[in-house]
């Protein structure tokens, strides 16, 4: 009888050691890929406004869905920043929680505003501007490439979570199932467990937001730049029909339904700016905003769902 009591405790520590040890041996995100001494402005702080082929009193900037698309990303990812602070660490499904979040703003809101600014909006920028514009262009490319893999480690980061607090979870659980029947009190290997993976599940869920509110600052600098100067550069030398052949462009390569989402948190994020209310009623058809309250009600909502608290009112 003491030697399976002997063989049981040893078992304990066996599968407590096991959560322990997979804690300190697991992947950590190391230094994060972001450059933040990219910019177009250390280059060419501003754009000469002699330069272009479109005239001065003609110049306008009408690729606003890009603008409106950058702002739209940048509030889910604050979205989903405020919804990770806000988990339980000591609730179980914090870090599922966090992975469906994380889905919504990398999978579909910030992989459609990549896809656009990769597959269409640099190859069209680099025909439009003139050859001495390249190397803008490159550090422009390099910003949003140095967020996209930014953005990834942050879902490696949930992904090696919810791994290894799968495993402490099935740790925790072989020493229960051992301590049934013992005689020997194993309570505080049980309670050193479940100690043990609230703490990690909180590091872990801290470091994801770290990451993310970095990726924030450096996201709101591209902005900057762009506003500074991509924008100006564009409309001198781009014509009005060229950028809006452009649109065109972009809108079909959404697709119906992902374009209706998109186009409600465009209208959500520049609601009150009553200069882009403005552009955004020149550019987009009545038709289509009349049916933004529904495609928000219906499409939008239950999509952002993952982004908002069980308390908080749609």
């Amino acid at each position: 009888m003491a030697s399976a009591w002997r063989v049981r405790s040893l078992l304990l520590r066996a599968a407590l050691f096991a959560s322990v040890s997979l804690s300190s041996t697991a992947t950590t995100t190391g230094a994060a890929l972001l450059h933040p001494g990219r910019s177009i402005l250390r280059r060419r702080p501003f754009f000469p406004t002699t330069e272009g082929k479109v005239p001065v009193a003609e110049r306008e900037f009408l690729i606003n869905g890009w603008r409106w698309h950058h702002l739209s990303v940048l509030r889910d990812l604050r979205r989903f920043i405020e919804r990770v602070q806000h988990l339980d660490p000591e609730a179980t499904d914090s870090v599922s929680l966090a992975r469906v979040s994380y889905d919504y703003v990398w999978g579909f809101s910030w992989r459609a505003l990549y896809g656009i600014e990769t597959r269409l909006y640099i190859p069209w920028l680099r025909r439009q501007l003139p050859q001495s514009y390249s190397s803008e262009l490159d550090i422009f490319q390099h910003q949003i490439e140095d967020m996209w893999q930014q953005g990834l480690r942050i879902g490696d980061e949930l992904r090696e979570t919810n791994l290894q607090m799968k495993v402490m979870s099935t740790s925790a659980g072989v020493l229960q199932r051992l301590s049934r029947g013992s005689i020997v009190d194993h309570s505080h290997f049980l309670w050193s467990a479940s100690s043990r993976e609230s703490a990690e599940r909180r590091a872990r869920l801290a470091r994801v937001v770290r990451l993310s509110q970095q990726l924030e600052r450096h996201a709101q600098r591209v902005y900057a730049d762009s506003e500074h100067y991509l924008v100006p550069c564009v409309a001198a030398h781009a014509t009005a029909a060229e950028q809006e052949a452009f649109n065109q462009a972009v809108v079909k390569s959404l697709g119906i339904w992902s374009a209706r989402i998109h186009l409600v948190g465009m209208a959500e994020v520049i609601a009150g700016n009553s200069a882009e209310e403005r552009r955004f009623r020149q550019q987009v058809p009545a038709a289509a905003r009349m049916m933004i309250p529904r495609w928000r009600r219906q499409l939008y909502l239950p999509k952002t769902e993952c982004l908002r608290d069980a308390k908080q009112a749609r």
